[in-house]
């Protein structure tokens, strides 16, 4: 299993370097990102399966597909066991996990 924290900061800076290089350079060749990658890191789609098999992965899930969905429309689809024997993990982690992260964004954007 891959930090997916880790992935999507990679994927915020990648994006705001190639943003970067695009406004000081026209040269393709020297763009970091791969064209079919958004610039803005945010997608129409994410699919993900198994990703959601301990509290902590159900967590990081959530956090990806929150900050890596476009607003509105963005749609993911997570195949997951409804319960991961042993490491606690599943659909109603993931679940709580969501609807966690969508509290903390409506707290960011309320003090904003």
């Amino acid at each position: 299993a891959g930090d997916w924290n880790v992935m999507s900061q990679q994927l915020l800076t990648l994006s705001s370097s190639q943003q970067e290089q695009s406004t000081t350079s026209n040269n393709a060749s020297n763009n970091t990102l791969p064209p079919t990658l958004p610039k803005d890191g945010l997608f129409d789609c994410i699919l993900a399966a198994e990703t959601t098999y301990s509290e902590t992965s159900a967590v990081e899930t959530a956090r990806l597909l929150s900050r890596h969905l476009k607003p509105n429309t963005g749609v993911g689809y997570v195949a997951t066991k409804r319960y991961y024997f042993g490491v606690g993990g599943g659909t109603n982690c993931f679940c709580n996990a969501l609807k966690k992260e969508e509290e903390q964004q409506q707290e960011k954007q309320g003090q904003a």
